[in-house]
């Protein structure tokens, strides 16, 4: 079975300069400051074949050389 999980973390903030800050520090958000976090877990399920990161990030890594 291939599955990919993913999670992401959106501090909710008043301000983009007060986002910026809080995600520089994503693991600990609420001791950052921020009143609440959501956490979205994302999993993608295919039996057959599994589109992987390197498959997804492929063509910007020959853009930018990297």
């Amino acid at each position: 079975m291939n599955a990919s999980i993913a999670i992401q973390v959106l501090p909710t903030v008043d301000s983009k300069k007060e986002l910026i800050r809080i995600v520089d520090e994503a693991i600990v958000c609420i001791e950052s400051g921020a009143p609440d976090v959501m956490t979205h877990v994302k999993i993608n399920l295919d039996p057959t074949a599994l589109l992987t990161m390197d498959l997804k990030t492929a063509k910007h890594r020959e853009v930018t050389g990297k």
